[in-house]
């Protein structure tokens, strides 16, 4: 009997998101074919939800969608060509020996989503392995994970997230122990389940092990403004924050403290104001951390291209004093930036006028490195941009000239979302050249299709 039951709930659940999707088919095929224009075009291309209320943003959910569908490519053709020229001289930065004895290895994820079911499986043994060689691992937890609340099962890219503990659980190290060492819980997800859903959210990963930074609920005497790591002699200064809230109104209402970045959502230049991310770089260099992290909620959804604000914003933030400024948000990976500061040398000086150069009051030649989005790490999204993610690989060193510690660019490595079986019951987080490989062989124009898409985010890697 229970075997039955089981199986009329799965059909249940089957038919219900069949009728789902093709509601929403019916309304993807208005939005694509019958609300075309080439004014809609701009119109949709250009539509930011960042920032605006339910009811701002609801009469425009024909632009959001198609938004989704189509993703975005504006940015000028300057733009266009310096991360492209960007991506060529990196390229070079990855491929260069490292000879230096004492060396770390972090990776960096983006963001990880609610994914409706499958928790305990879905991350293919390949990945798992991937990561557990790295020291360090660091990523976007865009869901709580509150045990006493319901997870959403069935609804597609649910706007009011939740999910199981087997949601992290399965990112287990060879040798035991979560893959993760430390997490950004600051982004327009953290409140979904509300303080107390934060709370237990929070409880659930100090009993994992994993560190958090970015939000809390009251405070505690004491408290760091920012996370501070030790390992192996290297000190680390871990800070998130984001650009807002889906519902600012819940921050009014209880006792949670998210970091924010003010004036970038809506998006208006002059209330810009990074004065509190500079204090908390300042507080990194007086507590003698050696490597300054920030990780950033920012930039603007489906868009591949960081806005030019955004641009500057990373910048200014690198003549601060962060080392590493890795993004999330954009559903979509974005390029990267190298910026050299205070005359430091690369390894071919004729490749550094290529870079954003800039100069501190410490005058102690270092550079820095901007990644705008890392895209979905884990994601029930449908479009093969927003199931595609980066990790991206930084290899740390002491230098033998300097005794500090410096980085250098690591691999760059795809992974992709592939829900696969009935409702998505057999999806599988696996390495993006081996999806391609597999599915070019079952279905080659399939294979050409997907590859076509995403290989203009390739290239930029």
């Amino acid at each position: 009997m229970l075997r039955i039951y089981r199986k009329q709930r799965l059909w249940i659940k089957v038919f219900v998101l069949a009728a789902i999707t093709l509601l929403l088919l019916i309304f993807a095929v208005y939005a694509v074919v019958w609300d075309s224009s080439d004014e809609d075009e701009i119109d949709f291309r250009n539509f930011r939800a960042e920032g605006l209320s339910f009811y701002e943003a609801a009469p425009s959910g024909i632009k959001y969608f198609k938004k989704y569908y189509f993703k975005s490519w504006n940015a000028s053709d300057s733009t266009k060509q310096f991360f492209a020229k960007q991506a060529e001289l990196n390229r070079s930065v990855k491929s260069a020996s490292l000879n230096e004895k004492e060396s770390l290895s972090i990776s960096f994820v983006g963001d990880i989503m609610w994914i409706r079911n499958g928790w305990s499986s879905f991350v293919d043994d390949s990945v798992r392995r991937y990561l557990s060689k790295s020291d360090m691992v660091f990523g976007n937890l865009e869901t709580p994970i509150d045990t006493l609340s319901g997870v959403p099962a069935l609804l597609p890219d649910y706007t009011n997230y939740n999910s199981k503990p087997g949601l992290l659980r399965s990112f287990k190290r060879e040798k035991g122990g979560n893959i993760f060492t430390a997490l950004s819980i600051a982004n327009n997800h953290t409140l979904d389940k509300g303080d107390k859903g934060l709370e237990r959210t929070l409880k659930f990963l100090e009993k994992e092990g994993i560190l958090v930074t970015g939000a809390r609920v009251g405070s505690t005497p004491g408290d760091r403004d920012y996370l501070l790591i030790e390992k192996r002699g290297v000190r680390f200064g871990f800070y998130a924050a984001t650009w807002g809230l889906n519902d600012p109104e819940l921050l009014r209402k209880g006792d949670a403290k998210i970091n924010q970045i003010y004036g970038i959502a809506p998006l208006h230049k002059e209330k810009i104001d990074l004065a509190s991310k500079f204090e908390i770089l300042k507080k990194m260099r007086e507590d003698s951390v050696d490597i300054k992290i920030l990780f950033l909620h920012w930039g603007y959804e489906y868009e591949l291209y960081p806005d030019e604000e955004i641009i500057k914003i990373g910048r200014k933030l690198s003549e601060a004093g962060a080392d590493l400024i890795i993004g999330s948000h954009s559903h979509v990976v974005q390029p990267s930036e190298i910026c050299l500061g205070n005359g430091y040398k690369l390894s071919s000086d004729s490749l550094s006028r290529y870079y954003y150069r800039f100069n501190d009051s410490t005058g102690v030649p270092r550079k820095s490195l901007i990644v705008y989005s890392l895209g979905n790490f884990t994601s029930a999204m449908y479009t093969p941009l927003c199931r595609l993610g980066l990790i991206q690989n930084v290899t740390l060193f002491k230098s033998s000239s300097t005794g500090l510690w410096d980085w250098t660019l690591g691999e760059s490595a795809f992974v992709y979302n592939n829900p696969a079986g009935i409702a998505g019951l057999k999806r599988k987080l696996v390495f993006y050249k081996d999806y391609i490989e597999s599915l070019s062989i079952k279905s080659p124009e399939k294979g050409a299709e997907i590859n076509a898409e995403v290989r203009s985010v390739l290239q930029l890697y």
